[in-house]
């Protein structure tokens, strides 16, 4: 059924509820509840049914359902490590004794660089980088928002960029099923003109080493003045015999995150590490550091088993209401799939095209829909099988195209209140998620902007 305008009204109406009241919970409800509605012809009692079978449809998902137990054991995890004191010995080891991290310029780049090195997933690298980094963060007073920030801007454009990710089978499968031969060479040629993922990694490379910030997040950065290691408050003491902890308390755990994804995944994809299952691989990896930690804890006479067990339950609780959002954001990308919001919104942008117009008009529209719907992958999805006919039928390059649309889709990913590595971002990182868009929004529109310029100039010469 073509839902036509209706289509875009849920997205609209949770964007601007999140935005204006600040409450992203009730945002999705209420778009949850409304687009149910006009699916069920506008009966209400119908809309009530479809909005709880769509809820429950979410944990028939079995990526969504692994993302979400992922992110309870991630809570409990990181509890575990806090409260038996390796928080506490990692950012004394770390800052105190080598000084290698002495101010929140190091801690940014710190931040840079980890979200750098996990490239083989964006949503892995958020939940990876902010759990690493967070404790170097929070010691140095950085602001959340900035953590945020740099956590989520190093995530999904590296992964895009990056063809040992996940996203290269994604794109090829797209870009071969739609007439073009030799997908993989297209794909490594087209991303040099992914320029928004480009800008927004060095452009926060740029921000981190100049110290300059502007809109909402100078506010921020203004409120928390720079502090060298010798001023640093350490976290109170935990609940350790002597009250020190043990850096390898997390060390050795985030090690073996690592160690075991990449693993996981080189062997389930028969060693090729893109056919690999990197939401399986982050599952054992979780368990894995679990495992270790609590063999460690006892060993070490530190905590009993019941004890550990009870702190773990805990850490899972404090992340139960991230959880419950993401559910909705799931739940809700689902929802406006049934409704095409995003075949809707790309027969609106791309009705009246010149060729020159059209990189740049693709971009603007992936970014649009990517906004609205809160996914990339799924706007990625709508948008290639329409940007590559008429940049074949066009005569456009098809590099070019496949980067515009690639980066528009991951404007949105980065921007939208309702994108689930917004939501993870801030759980990870400890930033509200109103917090996070109001902060990020100006920079990632003018990356977009940046873009936007760079795509009309080329669409006329290439």
């Amino acid at each position: 059924m073509d839902y036509g305008l209706l289509s875009v009204l849920p997205a609209v109406v949770a964007i601007a509820i999140a935005l204006i009241y600040k409450d992203v919970f009730v945002a999705l409800i209420v778009s949850l509840l409304l687009g149910n509605i006009i699916v069920a012809d506008f009966s209400i009692f119908q809309g009530l049914q479809g909005t709880l079978t769509g809820y429950i449809s979410v944990f028939g998902n079995k990526s969504n359902t692994t993302v979400l137990i992922i992110l309870l054991m991630l809570g409990g995890l990181l509890s575990v490590i806090d409260k038996s004191g390796g928080i506490e010995g990692f950012i004394n080891e770390l800052l105190k004794k080598k000084g290698l991290i002495k101010n929140k310029k190091a801690a940014n780049l710190f931040t840079w660089i980890i979200g750098m090195l996990v490239f083989t997933s964006g949503t892995l690298s958020i939940l990876i980088a902010g759990a690493i980094t967070r404790p170097i963060n929070d010691a140095l007073k950085n602001a959340p928002e900035k953590a945020a920030f740099i956590v989520h801007s190093t995530s999904g454009p590296v992964a895009m960029l990056i063809p040992l990710s996940l996203y290269a089978p994604f794109l090829i499968g797209l870009i071969e099923g739609n007439g073009v031969e030799n997908g993989p060479t297209i794909l490594i040629q087209s991303i040099p003109f992914n320029f928004y993922c480009i800008a927004a990694i060095f452009g926060v490379l740029a921000l981190i080493l100049s110290g300059k910030d502007f809109g909402p997040m100078k506010k921020v950065e203004a409120k928390s003045s720079t502090l060298v290691f010798e001023e640093i408050n350490m976290p109170e003491k935990s609940e350790t015999n002597d009250g020190t902890g043990k850096a390898s308390y997390l060390i050795v755990p985030m090690i073996l995150i690592v160690v075991v994804v990449i693993g996981y995944m080189l062997i389930t994809g028969n060693g090729n590490i893109l056919k690999g299952d990197g939401y399986g691989g982050m599952f054992f990896a979780v368990l894995s550091g679990l495992l270790y930690i609590t063999a460690a804890l006892m060993k070490d006479k530190v905590h009993s088993f019941s004890k550990i067990r009870d702190i773990f339950f805990k850490g899972c609780g404090g992340v139960l209401f991230i959880t419950a959002i993401l559910t909705l954001a799931f739940s809700l990308g689902s929802l406006l799939k049934v409704l095409g919001t995003g075949s809707y919104l790309s027969s609106v942008f791309t009705s009246m095209l010149s060729p020159g117009l059209l990189p740049a008009i693709l971009f603007f529209t992936a970014c649009i829909i990517s906004f609205a719907t809160g996914t990339s992958a799924g706007c990625i999805a709508v948008m290639m099988p329409i940007g590559i006919p008429m940049a074949v039928s066009m005569g456009v390059s098809i590099p070019l195209v496949v980067g515009a649309i690639a980066g528009g889709g991951i404007f949105g990913d980065h921007s939208s209140p309702i994108s689930d590595t917004t939501v993870l971002s801030c759980s990870s990182t400890g930033c509200g998620v109103i917090e996070h868009v109001k902060t990020q929004l100006p920079y990632t529109l003018t990356f977009a902007g940046i873009s936007t310029v760079l795509y009309l100039l080329l669409g006329f010469i290439l």
